[in-house]
């Protein structure tokens, strides 16, 4: 009996890791949602053991199919041929890792490793908000800050993959130290992970010193603004202000079409996006020419992965 191919895509965050199969189609097959920490207790070699699980499962459910190809996001710098992890500052396990090889490896399957912004951007060119448009920065704000640029119908990564990494722009010159190593990034002050850390130094959330790091605390900060606490609404402030900025600095650098917003910060501090408007119309080039729009993502549910299942069906029997 002939085998049907299904595309297995996988999102690594900074806090859950998601892996789901997918028919041709786009028809959903098979979903998973698990810790990154857990997936990763036993290093790479534990993530490679965990997406083989994912294919042994899918295989149970689907016996007439065969995993084609894999396309894996990450919250780092990858290589221009899609096989290495370069830089992966919240996830620095993943750092020189040819983790495209290594599942190649283990599985057999044809696998690319992509920026997860990048496949967000994809994503929203091709069936969300920038449909239409051939350039677009895609925006997502999660337990850090990513941008996917598409310039011209194609995803631009630069010469050396470095584009579109805004949330290691310095914002704030010998700012707060960042995970990357350098002081001031934006991603210190307007990401999951710094609002959460400076609400718990500025005691508006009373939580173990050592979860300051935990993204998952931004909600209980936005929460706590919503209720009129002043303290909490000039930490979200002064992060989307800066936000607003570097928005401007990347209009006057690249001119996209339009800029789309997405992750798990945006949709809970949605009610703060007056905020950035205003910074960003401020601080952007003004002229003749109308100013790029900045807008909401519209595939808030797994962008990512929508974008991977773009690019899994593209490279499918091109290994």
């Amino acid at each position: 009996m002939r085998q049907e191919p299904a595309l297995l895509v996988i999102d690594i965050g900074g806090t859950n890791t998601i892996c789901e199969t997918y028919d041709l189609g786009g028809r959903e097959l098979t979903s998973e949602t698990d810790s990154t920490a857990r997936v990763f207790s036993q290093e790479v070699e534990g993530f490679v053991h965990h997406v083989k699980g994912v294919i042994h499962c899918h295989m149970i459910r689907y016996p007439h199919t065969i995993i084609a190809s894999i396309v894996v996001g990450v919250p780092g710098i990858v290589s221009t041929d899609g096989s290495k992890v370069i830089s992966c500052p919240n996830l620095q396990i993943l750092d020189g890792v040819s983790l495209g090889e290594e599942l190649y490896a283990a599985t057999g399957v044809c696998t690319h490793v992509y920026k997860d912004s990048e496949l967000a951007a994809i994503a929203e060119q091709q069936m969300g908000a920038a449909r239409g448009f051939t350039s677009a920065a895609c925006v997502v704000i999660g337990t850090g800050i990513g941008c996917g640029l598409v310039l011209n119908d194609r995803i631009w990564r630069g010469e050396h993959s470095l584009a579109g990494e805004l949330g290691h722009t310095t914002i704030i010159p010998h700012g707060r130290i960042c995970t990357c190593g350098r002081r001031g990034c934006l991603e210190m002050y307007c990401s999951g992970k710094a609002f959460g850390r400076q609400a718990i130094e500025l005691g508006i959330v009373a939580i173990d010193q050592q979860r300051k790091d935990d993204p998952n605390l931004a909600r209980l900060v936005f929460d706590t603004a919503k209720r009129g606490d002043s303290a909490a609404v000039e930490v979200i402030t002064n992060g989307f202000t800066l936000l607003g900025i570097a928005l401007a600095n990347l209009v006057n650098v690249l001119n996209p079409g339009i800029i789309v917003l997405g992750g798990g910060v945006m949709s809970g501090g949605s009610v703060f996006w007056p905020v950035i408007e205003e910074s960003y119309r401020e601080s952007v080039r003004s002229s003749a020419v109308s100013v790029p729009a900045i807008v909401e993502s519209q595939l808030q549910a797994k962008p990512v992965t929508k974008g991977a299942w773009v690019e899994a069906k593209r490279i499918v029997g091109g290994c």
